[in-house]
């Protein structure tokens, strides 16, 4: 039986790389303005590490304003920003860890801005390391709402601009990456 969270499935991120190895997705579908605020939630489970990287960036930005994490539920602790990417320590294998951050992008960007999650440390990745995730969400502003299951409704957010991070079996869009 797979690993759900209120009815949603949790999908095994597993490293291929012993350098940068991530799930990404672009967040963005327009340019990034100055001020403008992400908030960003997921449902996390430990894989064969128990923590996990994680932060939003693009190429004018960089991973500024990623700060900080906060643990909304179950276990784990915030340990900071390695490398402008925030790291959660002592996630679980049963128990979920719900994390929520904001994103604060300072300068106007004409590039896509790209939701990162990296199974360990980001920079410091080795081959087969993974962790779980599910229920990700990106949203324009502070606050975040109720999750909303893609599949089985349209969904309507306040930004055109913001596109879905889907990691439902039945709809999936993100990439992973390794250099």
């Amino acid at each position: 039986a797979s690993e759900q969270y209120k009815g949603s499935h949790f999908v095994e991120f597993i490293s291929h790389s012993d350098t940068w190895s991530a799930l990404y997705q672009d967040v963005f579908r327009a340019n990034p303005l100055a001020n403008e605020v992400l908030t960003t939630t997921m449902v996390l489970l430990a894989g064969t590490v128990d923590f996990v990287s994680v932060g939003v960036y693009d190429d004018v930005n960089g991973w500024t304003g990623n700060l900080p994490i906060e643990i909304l539920e179950g276990p784990g602790h915030y340990v900071g920003i390695a490398g402008g990417v925030g790291q959660i320590h002592g996630l679980s294998k049963i128990t979920p860890t719900i994390i929520k951050f904001t994103t604060t992008f300072n300068y106007p960007s004409s590039n896509l801005g790209a939701l990162y999650i990296y199974p360990g440390a980001a920079a410091h990745a080795e081959i087969g390391q993974s962790i779980k995730v599910t229920r990700v969400q990106v949203e324009d502003g502070y606050e975040s709402t109720e999750y909303i299951k893609t599949s089985d409704s349209i969904v309507t957010v306040k930004s055109h601009k913001l596109q879905a991070f889907l990691v439902e079996p039945e709809r999936t869009n993100y990439s992973s990456s390794s250099q």
